[in-house]
């Protein structure tokens, strides 16, 4: 009788622990795909700048073929720097 009570606590015990480390496992998922999306949501966004740098880059390049190496073609490259990480906030 004594060894039936042992194992009946050892797995009303086991159960516990189990249902525990399920609702924390839960949890932690939740919270990693909470980080996964701000991940995908910075690549994505430093995606949509690393394209408009490119156009910016192919512009320069363009003028720079057509009309030669001048200050102005930099400085209007240089001068629309804001808009190769577009801000979410608009």
């Amino acid at each position: 009788m004594n060894d039936i009570l042992h194992a009946n606590i050892f797995f009303f015990i086991t159960s516990v622990v189990v249902v525990i480390l399920g609702v924390l496992a839960i949890f932690a998922f939740y919270y990693i795909l909470g980080i996964l999306k701000n991940i995908r949501d910075i690549t994505d966004r430093a995606q949509r700048g690393s394209e408009v740098l490119a156009g910016d880059l192919q512009d320069l390049r363009a003028n720079i073929k057509e009309e030669g190496m001048r200050f102005r073609h930099i400085k209007k490259f240089l001068k629309g720097y804001s808009k190769w990480f577009p801000s979410d906030d608009k």
